[in-house]
């Protein structure tokens, strides 16, 4: 009699079940489903503050499931996704250091045509300066050499 009684319970409880089944109260979601949503979850969650059991509910309460059962995935997930956006982090500083050394080097060899620019301009202007000097020095002594001439033809008179 408690075995006939047990087997009727079981009936009971997979007719209830498909009862709820075939009325979507009771909603079947795949792992796929689930690590999809977690994904987005995670995306907005504060990571250095939330719990998986947070995690765990606000899923619960989105996809209306009980997921205690897939506390483990959950869980797994959560690890493997913390894991990817550290590694995302470390690749992220690698390239800023790189671009900055990058950087540091192309500044150094701007710098460094900058002051070749500056001493040819230097060199140009002292040349500029050099050539100036001496014709402004020929042309004092042309009009000294105009003056003494002057001076010499005045006296021969």
């Amino acid at each position: 009699m408690a075995k006939k009684g047990l087997l009727d319970a079981r009936r009971i409880g997979h007719r209830l079940l498909l009862l709820l089944l075939l009325l979507g109260l009771e909603k079947m979601v795949s792992d796929a489903e689930i690590v999809k949503h977690l994904i987005s979850v995670l995306k907005t969650a504060d990571l250095t503050t939330t719990t998986t059991t947070a995690i765990r509910q606000q899923l619960e309460q989105d996809l209306r499931v009980d997921l205690s059962d897939k506390k483990a995935l959950i869980r797994q997930q959560v690890d493997l996704y913390l894991q990817h956006q550290h590694s995302q982090k470390e690749e992220e500083n690698e390239r800023e250091d790189g671009e900055g050394e990058q950087q540091e080097e192309e500044n150094e060899e701007e710098n460094e045509e900058n002051e070749d620019d500056a001493e040819e301009e230097q060199d140009e202007d002292d040349y500029v300066k050099q050539v100036t000097r001496g014709v402004s020095d020929s042309k004092q002594q042309q009009q000294r050499l105009r003056h003494a001439k002057i001076r010499r033809s005045s006296k021969e008179r």
